[in-house]
C-alpha cells in the first residue's frame, strides 16, 4: 500500500471516532433515540473496519506479511536489487545479482531479454548462470521477478565478447575483441585460474592473450578480465592439450592409407581457428596447410580425436579437402599443427614457432634435419627426429605418441597404425 492511501484511512478512523463522539451528544441532549443512534454507530463500525489492511497488529514483525516501514501492513514485500557483483557483464558470463526479498525469483530480465538460465542462491542473491546471447550490449535495465512482484530497474553494463579461436588450446595465443564497452579496453589484465595472462596490442576494441600456458588445467575455465579498474563478469572458455597423437607417411604400394591424427581429449568439438602444415625437409618450407574445424561434419570423434589423411583411409577423414594418394613426404620432414589458417601458410612458407602449439619431425631412415628441429623444438634435448623404419618395416609401421609433452621429439615411438582410435604400440 502506498503512503498516500494509508493516511486516507487513518483520517477515516479519525472521522469515525469524531462522528461515535457527536452522536453520544446528540443522544445526551435529547435530540434523537438511542436505539437510532446505535444502529448508525454499527453500520459506521462496519465500514470502519472493511477499510483497515489485513493484518493489523502485524506491525514489526517479521515474514513476507509484515510491516515494511512504509506503512502497508500485511502485504507480501516486492523484491528489490541493489547490485551485481560486476561492472562489466559479458554476453555468455555469469554473474550474481543482490538484493533483497528474492525467494522464489522466477525471472531475470536484462534489456527487455529473460535469463532463462538463473538459479535463487538465497533471499538476497540470485546467480545469472548464463548471460543470454540476445541481449542488447549498452546500458541495459536489470529486473527480478518473484510470485510478489517486478522489482524497480537498475542499470548494468552489457557488452558482446568474442574470442579468438573460440577454443583454446595450451600454447595458443587468442585475440578478444569487443562491442558496447564504454571507453573501452585501457589497462588490460587478464587470468585463468589463477594463472596471470600475458596481455599485448591493447586497443579499445581487442587485445590479444601472449601464451595459454600448460599450468591452465584443461576443461571449462572462467576468463577474468579487468579493464581500466572495472572488473568483467567471469567468461567461461573451454580450455584443451591439443596434440598431435598419431601419423603414417608410409605403406605399401602408392600411400594410400596416409593420416594424421590429432588428439583434444574431448569428443565433439570443432577446431576453428587452428591449422595442419606440412613442411619439406628439402628447404625447410610449406608445401600443404588444412584449416581444422571449417564444416558442421570436422569435429572431433567420441575419443576427442580427428583426422586428416587420404581421401580412401578407413575410416575416412573428416576433412572435405584431404589429400590424395602419396602427398604426405616420407621425410625427413615435419607436420605441425598451430594457431590459424592456411591463408598464413601458403605454399614455400618458410617454418616458424610463431603460435605454434606442436610439431613432429620424422624420417624414413634420413638424416636428422636441423633447418627444422630448431625452429621447432630449441636446440635442448626436446630436438629429436623420429624414424618411422626404426625396426625395417616403415610400411606396416606408424608414429605413435607416447607421452603428452608438447613439442618434444622424445614423445615418439613407433607402433601399429590405428586411425580414430586408441595408439597402439609395437610389440
Amino acid at each position: 500500500m502506498n503512503t498516500a492511501a494509508s493516511t486516507v484511512r487513518r483520517q477515516g478512523l479519525a472521522s469515525f471516532v469524531a462522528r461515535v463522539i457527536v452522536s453520544r451528544v446528540i443522544v445526551s441532549r435529547g435530540i434523537v433515540s438511542r436505539g437510532i443512534v446505535a444502529r448508525v454507530i454499527v453500520a459506521r463500525v462496519i465500514v470502519a473496519l472493511m477499510t483497515l489492511p489485513l493484518g493489523l497488529g502485524a506491525c514489526g514483525s517479521s515474514g513476507p506479511y509484515a510491516n515494511r516501514g512504509d506503512g502497508d501492513v500485511g502485504r507480501p514485500a516486492l523484491p528489490s536489487v541493489t547490485s551485481v557483483d560486476a561492472d562489466v557483464l559479458p554476453i555468455r558470463s555469469h554473474f550474481e545479482i543482490q538484493g533483497a526479498d528474492l525467494t522464489g525469483a522466477s525471472a531475470v530480465s536484462i534489456g527487455g531479454v529473460d535469463q532463462s538460465a538463473i538459479t535463487v542462491l538465497s533471499d538476497t542473491s540470485v546467480r545469472v548462470d548464463r548471460l543470454a546471447g540476445g541481449t542488447p550490449v549498452g546500458a541495459q535495465p536489470l529486473t527480478v521477478t518473484t510470485p510478489q512482484g517486478t522489482s524497480v530497474p537498475i542499470q548494468v553494463e552489457v557488452i558482446a565478447l568474442a574470442i579468438h579461436p573460440p577454443i583454446l588450446a595450451h600454447g595458443a595465443a587468442p585475440r578478444l575483441m569487443q562491442m558496447g564497452l564504454t571507453g573501452g579496453f585501457a589497462n588490460v589484465s587478464a587470468a585463468m585460474a589463477g594463472t596471470q595472462l600475458g596481455v599485448a596490442g591493447v586497443q579499445p576494441d581487442q587485445f590479444d592473450v601472449t601464451l595459454i600456458p600448460d599450468a591452465v588445467p584443461t576443461d571449462m575455465q572462467d576468463l577474468l578480465v579487468v579493464s581500466d579498474g572495472r572488473t568483467f563478469a567471469p567468461l567461461p572458455v573451454r580450455v584443451i592439450h591439443m596434440l598431435l597423437n598419431e601419423f603414417d607417411c608410409d605403406q605399401a604400394g602408392s600411400d594410400t592409407g596416409e593420416f594424421v591424427e590429432i588428439s583434444t581429449g574431448v569428443p565433439g568439438l570443432q577446431l576453428e581457428g587452428y591449422v595442419l602444415v606440412l613442411f619439406n625437409g628439402s628447404d625447410d618450407q610449406s608445401y600443404a596447410a588444412y584449416d581444422l574445424g571449417t564444416t558442421d561434419n570436422d569435429h572431433t570423434n567420441p575419443d576427442g580425436l580427428f583426422i586428416v589423411g587420404n581421401a580412401t583411409l578407413v575410416p575416412a577423414p573428416k576433412l572435405g579437402n584431404s589429400w590424395g594418394a602419396s602427398s604426405l613426404q616420407n621425410g625427413a620432414d615435419a607436420v605441425a599443427l598451430y594457431q590459424g589458417s592456411s591463408a598464413a601458410f601458403p605454399n614455400d612458407t618458410p617454418i616458424t614457432d610463431l603460435r605454434l602449439i606442436d610439431a613432429v619431425v620424422y624420417d624414413v631412415k634420413d638424416s636428422s634435419d636441423a633447418g627444422l628441429l630448431a625452429p621447432l623444438f630449441g636446440v635442448g634435448p626436446e630436438a629429436v627426429q623420429v624414424n618411422e623404419g626404426a625396426d625395417g618395416s616403415s610400411s606396416t609401421d606408424s608414429v605413435i605418441r607416447t607421452t603428452a609433452a608438447r613439442l618434444d621429439g622424445r614423445a615418439w615411438g613407433i607402433g601399429i597404425p590405428t586411425p580414430w582410435l586408441p595408439n597402439k604400440p609395437k610389440p
